[in-house]
């Protein structure tokens, strides 16, 4: 669980300066702040990380030729992965 959480700051850190994403940096760095204290914000933080993964996609889809949103792109489905094994999802 800590090298999610360690994974997801270092992703909000890259993230940070994406407008369009700005609602989610914040409920991220919320959650990843809560889940210290409780174990069960798991949950929260993997549906997090699928709405950036939906953000993601979207801006993608806007700008393909972006090799940023493409390595976003990778990162967020590896967080994705890791997220789901963690929350028993997979």
């Amino acid at each position: 669980m800590s090298m999610l959480i360690d994974l997801s700051r270092t992703f909000l850190q890259d993230v940070s300066d994406i407008q369009e994403l700005s609602p989610l940096n914040e409920k991220l760095e919320n959650t990843l702040n809560a889940i210290i204290s409780d174990s069960n914000q798991k949950s929260e933080l993997n549906a997090i990380l699928h709405q950036y993964y939906s953000q993601i996609m979207t801006l993608y889809s806007k700008y393909p030729q972006s090799t940023f949103l493409d390595t976003l792109m990778h990162r967020i489905e590896s967080l994705l992965q890791v997220a789901n094994t963690i929350d028993g999802k997979l």
